[in-house]
């Protein structure tokens, strides 16, 4: 009972801390900012942040949602990237074995950035689309057994193909 309370604290920190690096991700891509350098700054004042203030959840709900220097109001997905991937972490790390578990999690990640630049851009980049494609080829093929590498290339023919006839449709 300690153990899995123990792995769920820390499937929760792994999971919101992945889930402030999903906000980033999607703020620069889209904007074609490096996701790895300048490190995280205000998106107003365009200061880099405190140490402090990138402690997932708590540096949003401290601050009260705005910049420490600026004061501007910092957006509200920030702090649902991070509550939302670091309870699915945690629901992942309890209900299915952890390299499973991990393959999920980084697909819940990928559509969490994926639906926040669409949201805002109507765009789906394909870094995302084909780094997850192939990703996702790997791990249904090497880490979850029970769905292994033949329904997975069935369902990216199938999913693919729909979607370049959907296209190539909507072109016409």
């Amino acid at each position: 009972m300690l153990i899995d309370f123990a792995g769920a604290l820390l499937a929760f920190i792994f999971g919101a801390c992945l889930g402030s690096f999903v906000g980033m991700v999607a703020h620069r891509l889209p904007r074609e900012i490096s996701i790895v350098t300048p490190r995280s700054f205000c998106p107003s004042c365009k200061r880099p942040l405190a140490l402090l203030s990138n402690i997932p959840i708590l540096s949003y709900l401290f601050l009260g949602g705005r910049c420490r220097d600026c004061h501007a109001a910092i957006g509200f997905r920030y702090l649902l990237a991070e509550l939302a991937l670091g309870t699915a972490a945690t629901y992942l790390y309890l209900h299915f074995p952890l390299a499973d578990a991990i393959a999920r999690f980084a697909f819940c990640a990928a559509l969490f950035v994926v639906a926040l630049i669409d949201y805002d851009w109507r765009v789906i980049h394909n870094a995302i689309t084909f780094g997850g494609i192939l990703l996702g080829f790997l791990a249904a093929w090497l880490i979850v057994p029970e769905v292994g590498w033949k329904s997975s290339l069935a369902g990216l023919v199938v999913g693919a193909g729909f979607l370049f006839i959907t296209g190539f449709v909507y072109s016409l």
